[in-house]
């Protein structure tokens, strides 16, 4: 096997900062490494998991999350996919996440912004 392939049946647990602006993609930051792992799939328990969040702060705060940063431990496979680039065909590998392990996602730690009346 190549150094930079990655086994697909293997699981990984990655410790990590989670960043999705909700446009422009998401990516999973590695300090240990100084790497990034670039748009992850949320699927099964994390998409999950993030949905709930989601749905208690607009229940809390009236109001939509634009955004997600949180840490925690990633766990999931590296699958590969077909992608075109340039108009180029490639596989690539892609970090599909099934667990999160966070306490920042804890509906009841949910701390709403305060308002600004005008």
């Amino acid at each position: 096997m190549a150094q930079d392939e990655i086994p697909s049946r293997a699981m990984y647990s990655i410790p990590g900062l989670y960043f999705s602006d909700g446009h422009h993609g998401s990516e999973i930051e590695i300090p240990q490494c100084d790497k990034v792992i670039i748009d992850p799939t949320m699927v099964d328990e994390a998409a999950a998991t993030i949905a709930q969040y989601h749905v208690a702060y607009r229940e809390k705060c009236d109001a939509h999350l634009m955004n997600d940063r949180f840490s925690g431990v990633f766990t999931g496979k590296f699958v590969q996919r077909k992608v075109r680039l340039f108009d180029l065909p490639m596989t690539e590998n892609f970090f599909v996440v099934s667990r999160i392990e966070t306490k920042e996602l804890d509906v009841a730690s949910i701390d709403c912004p305060s308002r600004v009346i005008e």
